[in-house]
Formats: C-alpha cells, sequence, structure tokens
C-alpha cells in the first residue's frame, strides 16, 4: 500500500500538515555513534549504518508501507535506543508517523493496555477531539519555531487519557510523552521571516488552529522521520486529582452521584470492580458517634437496616477502635477472625468477608469513617488499605465542608427563631470574637468587648392601627355582653323553676356587671367580669336543673360555645385580633421586601416590632460597615425610600381594608432626625439601644409621637390615607420638603404638603410636620391577588382566639 496514495494515512484528521515516514535522523544519531565509540559498540553502529544504507528503500521518505513489514528487523535496531530489550516488555511505548496513530512499531503492553488506532473515539478516552488536534498542531508548531527560527518555547502540559481496562472494565489513566527528537521539518523553498504579532496571536490561543496555520502555512511546512509515544500510567494520581477537582464543590459528596464516583475510584485504585464502599459522615465535632451518623450514599455497612436494627452499640467493634484510635483497623478474614462482635458477624451476612474501616481525617479532627469491603478473604489487606488512606484528607475536606454547611443552616435557624443579629453588623461581632479568642486564656470567664457604633443617621417609621384601643375595648364590651345575656337567660329560668335565693343574688350581681360594661371599660373590668364567670356563676350552673330539660338545654348551648374561644362568645375579639394580625402581617411583609432591595444598595440596621402596628427603626453610617465608604447620598436615598415604603404600606392597607374581618384604618408617620448619634449593644437585654444621654431626645421622641396633636387643636397628626414627617430642624424641613414635591410628581401623593406645628410634649417642643395625602388610587400594588385572596395569604399565621 502506497502511504501517499491514500491521504487518511498521510495527515491525520484536521491535522493541516503534510507527514512522511523517514528514519534518516535517527540513521544520522547511528552515524554519530559510529563516530566516537570504540570496540563493540562501534562495531555495532557501523554495522547498523551499513545495512540501512544498503537498504535503498529505507532511504529518505517511505511512501510504500510495505517496506515497513518487510525490513522490520532492521527497523528494530535503528530504534533500539528507543526500545531497550530489557525494558521491551515492561515498558509502554509505540512508534508513528509524525502526530498521527498510524504506528508501524510498539511493545506488547502497548498492544494489551493502548491499542490506539487513527479512527479510535477520542472521547471515549477522555479527550475532546478538537482539543487533542489542537494539541497536536500546537506541537507541531513549537517543533517549527525550534529548528527553523530557533525560538524555544515550553511544551503545553502532556495529554492525559482513560483507557478501559480489558479484564476488569475499570477505567486506567495514561500520561502521553511525546519524542518528537526524529523529526525534521522540511522546508518547501525558503522559510518565510517570523510574523511577531502572528506568533503572539498563537500565544495568547494555542487552541486556535487557524492562528498556527496563519503563521506556519501548510503549504511551506512538512514533517518527515518519526515520533515516539510513551505511555505512563497515572491512575492513582488521576483518579485523587478528579476526586479533589469534584469534591471541593458545596454539598458535592452528599449527591448520589458523586458517592458514585467514589465508589468507581476506589475500585480504580484497587484494580477491583466487585469492591464495596461506605461511608459515615459524624454531624459535629463534639459527637462522633455512629448512631447519630449520616449514611452517605446509602451504602453504609455498619449503618444498614441489618446492623441498625441488630446492634444496639458498636462496643468492641472495628468501628469503635477506629474512631477511638483515629486509625485504619483491617480484618483480613470476618469469618475466622478471633475478635469479632455482633457488629463484624452482621456485616458478615451481607457477604463481606475482608474489611477495613478508615478514619476520614484532617488536622487530629474525625468528621467520619470510610467502609471497604470484599467478598473474597485476602482482599482488604494492608497494602490496599494503604492505597485508599490517601483519600481520606480529600473526603475530610467534602465531608468538613458538609458539616461547616450544617452549621450555618443551624446558625440561620436560631437566628429566625431565636435572638439574631443583623447581617449588617456581623462583621463586628465576629471581628469581637476573634479578638477575644486571640487575647484570652479563659474565653469562658471573660467577656467579649463592647460593640459600639457611633455616628449613625437614625430613620424611625411607625404604621398604627388607628384608634386600636378603642376597637379592642368595643370587642370585648360587645363578646361579654353577650355571655352575660346568655347566663341571664339560664339564670332567670332556674329561679323561676326554683326560687333560690343565691340565684337571684346572682342575677343582681350580673345585671349591675352588665350596667358597668355599657359605660366605659376601665383596666381590671375585664378580668374582674371573667372571674365572676368562671368561679361562681359556672359552677353554679353545673348545679342546678339537671332534671329540668329546658334548663339542660340552655346550659348545653352555654358551655358549647364557651369551651373554645373560637367561640360565639369571642367573636367580636377574634374579629379584631385578626384584622390587627392581617395588618400587621402585611405591613411587616412589605417592610421585608422593600429593605431587602435597600440594603442591595448600602448595607444599614434595621429592625422592626409588632404591636397593633408596626414600627420600625434604621441606622445607617461609616461604622455600621466594613470594606466600603459610605456617602451622604446613600442617607438621602434611604430617607426618600422610606417615604416611598409608607406610602406603599398606606396604599395597600387601604386596598384591603374593606376585605379585613373588622374594618380597621392605618396612620403613619417618619420621624426626621438630621444629627448623628450612636448606639450601644446591650449584653443583658441583647438587642441594640441608643448609647449617651445627649442622644435620649430622639428616643423620647419616638416613643411620644404617635398620638401627638396639631397645635391649639384636638387633631391628632396621623390621620388615615396621608404620611406625615415630623422635623424640628429647618434643614429637614428643606430635605423633606423636596422628597414630598418628588412623590407628587410622581402621583404618589395628592398635591402640596401642609406644614403642622405640633403640640409641646413632655421633654420635646418645638416640633413640626409636614403632612399629604396619599393617592391610594394611582398606588395600586395588589392587582394580581384579590383582596380576599391576599387575606387569605396574610391570615396563614394568625394564631386561634
Amino acid at each position: 500500500m502506497s502511504l501517499n496514495g491514500d491521504p487518511a494515512l498521510v495527515c491525520s484528521k484536521d491535522f493541516p500538515y503534510r507527514t512522511r515516514l523517514s528514519f534518516e535522523m535517527i540513521a544520522e544519531e547511528w552515524r554519530a555513534v559510529a563516530g566516537r565509540s570504540k570496540g563493540l559498540i562501534k562495531e555495532l553502529a557501523e554495522s547498523v549504518i551499513s545495512r540501512f544504507e544498503e537498504t535503498n528503500e529505507l532511504r529518505g521518505v517511505i511512501d510504500d508501507v510495505s517496506v515497513v513489514n518487510e525490513n522490520m528487523p532492521l527497523i528494530r535496531e535503528l530504534l533500539s535506543f528507543q526500545y531497550p530489550a530489557n525494558d521491551y516488555d515492561r515498558i509502554i511505548k509505540a512508534s508513528s508517523l509524525p502526530f498521527n496513530f498510524i504506528f508501524f512499531l510498539n511493545t506488547p503492553r502497548f498492544q494489551k493496555e493502548i491499542n490506539l488506532r487513527e479512527e479510535t473515539n477520542l472521547t471515549t478516552l477522555g479527550m475532546d477531539p478538537s482539543v487533542f488536534n489542537s494539541y497536536k498542531t500546537l506541537n507541531a508548531a513549537l517543533i517549527i519555531l525550534k529548528v527553523i527560527y530557533n525560538r524555544p518555547i515550553i511544551v503545553p502540559n502532556p495529554v492525559i487519557i482513560k483507557v478501559p481496562d480489558s479484564e476488569t472494565g475499570l477505567t486506567r489513566y495514561y500520561r502521553i510523552m511525546i519524542d518528537s527528537r526524529y523529526v525534521k521539518v522540511h522546508v518547501k523553498g525558503e522559510a518565510p521571516p517570523l510574523d511577531e504579532n502572528k506568533l503572539m496571536k498563537v500565544l495568547e490561543n494555542f487552541g486556535d488552529i487557524s492562528n498556527i496555520t496563519d503563521l506556519f502555512s501548510p503549504e511551506i511546512f512538512e514533517f518527515h522521520g518519526f515520533i515516539t509515544f510513551d505511555f505512563i500510567e497515572v491512575t492513582d494520581e488521576q483518579v485523587l486529582s478528579d476526586l479533589r477537582f469534584r469534591f471541593l464543590q458545596n454539598s458535592a459528596l452528599l449527591d448520589d452521584s458523586n458517592f458514585e464516583i467514589l465508589v468507581t475510584s476506589v475500585r480504580n485504585l484497587l484494580r477491583d470492580p466487585e469492591i464495596r464502599v461506605g461511608l459515615v459522615a459524624f454531624p459535629e465535632e463534639s459527637d462522633l458517634s455512629l448512631r447519630g451518623g449520616k449514611n452517605i450514599g446509602g451504602r453504609s455497612f455498619v449503618l444498614n437496616s441489618v446492623c441498625s436494627s441488630m446492634c444496639s452499640d458498636f462496643n468492641g467493634s472495628v468501628y469503635q477502635e477506629a474512631v477511638k484510635q483515629k486509625r485504619s483497623v483491617i480484618i483480613t478474614d470476618i469469618e475466622n477472625t478471633e475478635t469479632k462482635s455482633l457488629i463484624e458477624r452482621q456485616i458478615g451476612t451481607l457477604g463481606i468477608k475482608s474489611l477495613s474501616v478508615i478514619p476520614v481525617t484532617e488536622e487530629g479532627r474525625l468528621y467520619g469513617v470510610l467502609e471497604v469491603g470484599s467478598g473474597d478473604k485476602g482482599k482488604i489487606n494492608s497494602v490496599t488499605v494503604r492505597k485508599i488512606e490517601s483519600l481520606s484528607p480529600i473526603l475530610a475536606v467534602a465531608l468538613k465542608r458538609s458539616r461547616d454547611e450544617r452549621d450555618t443552616k443551624i446558625s440561620a435557624l436560631i437566628e429566625t427563631h431565636c435572638t439574631s443579629i443583623h447581617p449588617a453588623v456581623k462583621w463586628r461581632f465576629r471581628q469581637a470574637a476573634s479578638r477575644l479568642l486571640d487575647s484570652s486564656n479563659n474565653i469562658i470567664n471573660d467577656e467579649m468587648e463592647d460593640i459600639v457604633f457611633n455616628e449613625l443617621y437614625p430613620l424611625y417609621g411607625l404604621s398604627d392601627i388607628r384608634n386600636s384601643s378603642i376597637f379592642r375595648n368595643q370587642a370585648i364590651t360587645g363578646d361579654l355582653k353577650h355571655q352575660i345575656d346568655s347566663l341571664y337567660k339560664i339564670l332567670d329560668l332556674i329561679n323561676n323553676r326554683y326560687g333560690i335565693p343565691l340565684i337571684d343574688h346572682y342575677l343582681e350581681r350580673i345585671s349591675e356587671a352588665g350596667k358597668k360594661l355599657s359605660e366605659d371599660l376601665h383596666s381590671g373590668d375585664e378580668d374582674e367580669v371573667n372571674e365572676f364567670i368562671r368561679t361562681e356563676l359556672e359552677p353554679a350552673l353545673k348545679i342546678f336543673g339537671e332534671q329540668d330539660a329546658d334548663i339542660r338545654k340552655l346550659k348545653d348551648e352555654y358551655f358549647a360555645s364557651s369551651d373554645s374561644k373560637a367561640s360565639q362568645f369571642y367573636g367580636k375579639r377574634n374579629q379584631y385580633e385578626q384584622s390587627v394580625v392581617i395588618l400587621n402581617n402585611l405591613i411587616s411583609a412589605v417592610l421585608d421586601e422593600e429593605n431587602a432591595r435597600a440594603q442591595e444598595v448600602f448595607p444599614h440596621f434595621f429592625e422592626k416590632y409588632k404591636t397593633d402596628g408596626v414600627e420600625h427603626s434604621i441606622y445607617i453610617g461609616q461604622s455600621l460597615v466594613y470594606g466600603r465608604d459610605f456617602d451622604q447620598l446613600y442617607l438621602k436615598n434611604l430617607r426618600l425610600w422610606q417615604m416611598q415604603t409608607i406610602c406603599r404600606i398606606i396604599a395597600e392597607c387601604h386596598d384591603i381594608k374593606g376585605s379585613l374581618p373588622l374594618e380597621l384604618e392605618t396612620t403613619s408617620l417618619i420621624l426626621a432626625q438630621s444629627n448623628p448619634i450612636s448606639i450601644r449593644f446591650r449584653k443583658d437585654e441583647k438587642k441594640f439601644d441608643v448609647d449617651g444621654t445627649y442622644n435620649l431626645r430622639y428616643e423620647i421622641m419616638k416613643k411620644r409621637i404617635d398620638k401627638v396633636r396639631l397645635r391649639d387643636s384636638e387633631e391628632r397628626l396621623t390621620q388615615p390615607g396621608m404620611i406625615s414627617v415630623v422635623f424640628s430642624q429647618n434643614r429637614e424641613y428643606e430635605e423633606y420638603r423636596r422628597y414630598f414635591d418628588y412623590l407628587t410628581r410622581k402621583k404618589m401623593l395628592k398635591g402640596k404638603p401642609a406644614v403642622l406645628e405640633l403640640e409641646n410634649l413632655q421633654g420635646v417642643s418645638g416640633l413640626k410636620a409636614l403632612r399629604a395625602e396619599v393617592n391610594t388610587e394611582a398606588l395600586r400594588f395588589g392587582e394580581s391577588l384579590e383582596s380576599k385572596e391576599r387575606i387569605s395569604f396574610l391570615e396563614k399565621e394568625i394564631p386561634s382566639f
């Protein structure tokens, strides 16, 4: 067959340069050996050269493939430098045309383990064909640079292929080393000058073949000679590298598909497809109990359903020894071991005859145990375990990540349901704790440094339920009067039927209670009436009239109604409480949603409190952030954001008012404060509070402005559907007046704001306010949900009353 006559045998697919077989360069090396050697070596070299020169078909460029087969003994002698006899059966080596998989000489191990062909599917070898072709083309370019232009450049990393083992089906990895010493670059005509700009393009992007062919034209350059490939098995190193890369991802090991990769990796390391693998992770450093361990991938031997049901503890087992000693424990023959515990006996029922338990540790910390078992005696031994122990540091990193993630989730739960530290200031608490750890010898008895933030600008807002005390008293009064009327009807029937003086006395007292409820409800009236009903009236009802069907019917109806707080005797109170919770949840949800957006602009401290309404406090300033610069622009933006958020709250509360169980209205205000203040973390109360007596005026205003009235008027500042901003300084007025004008232009407010003087409060005087009506018709935030649907959503967390 003519090499020249079949293009597929001349150029590899997608390889742009022509390649031709030649032994001239290695013959030159034999001539050099003959010239510098003496004795037997000189005679051998001269003999090889003599026969080579006599064999004309091997001289120059070879175009007929049959020549290679006919002269294979001489070719083997020519290539004996690369194929030493003492290593011939041990090495994995093959020689081919330059940059092709057309092999004319190879070793037995190559034939058995590799046996690459030009048509071999590179993808199955773990290589992207385009990447491998780019790699070959780049190597060709580097040879041209070195040989023709005397510009040697470091060759890129060698290629690693993966080859299925013909016996086990497992994957083996090989690194390909290319020996191109016997390749000559043939130039057609004169070599053109080296274009440095094109060379830079090649160096910037090795994978672009077009850049290489643009620099070195395939019409000018071709390659004569041969290349020898050395295949070095790197299965162990590659398995560890692949696992290290995969398990560095968060939660990677907890994924079942990744656990299967771990199993395959162990089998590849041990060259045994029947090896069984289990893994147990310990969730806490302080709890190294196997019983509380997590069965990763569901394959654990010891946490198997059979062992879990049969084994109450792990005393005396290989697991206890591995955990306690933090060293690998091996049983080469479970059936005949003298120290076999119940656990080993149960694991034996799973078909495992040799076993090792390998602790997964890092820097002395135990994160889990790896179980490796085989159905063959002696298959798991000290040699195999030594290999598997190399996995321990990688698995430790993965399990540590998983444990850290679990700790993070626990912390998040604690912060959600218990005392929390606001994310904006968490860095400061971590900083203080770090300093304590670094400086203290007795952390338990030492205290953390004070957490104080100075020069912060406060923002305060309140969305309150109007006349909430009045509505609450009316609900209580209405329900109690209903209950008293029911009791009076029963007692009056008993008194008429039996004429009992005590019942007549109760009737008189209950009438007085009813009259008292018709007047204003005072503190303690509710408790007094309930105490009278619970301790005197209801016990009396249970005694009288058991034989009277009319009385018994009324009694049964009464007690059925009073057994549950969802009864008719709590109807008005339930309506009130449900309406309050719905409004509070709505206000709180809007604040949380809007504040999440505001936090993205610039971090700030935000907290809110629910009562009959929701109040919120915000602090922003340089001392509150780490690694960012504060600017007054962020403060102004937050003040405008607060006004827009309050407008949205007013509009949304107005939107659902008619769908509430009890039609309640809300009022809102904002307190402007231009002077910065300081806040301190109170360790006993576990919350922040204003620090210093000079900042108390601000706290006093917060507590007293919710019911403030206009000067010389009974009218309250806060009115339904209106937004009010209280201020005391002219610069506050000027800033907020601009915000009012802006929101009016944006159709969020109706008309210009009124400037109002406020009554003097205890300890505070000289307050004024800006007030304007919110355009609730223009601000429609809930079109996607009907009012009843939104009410249902907001009622999810409403308790029963």
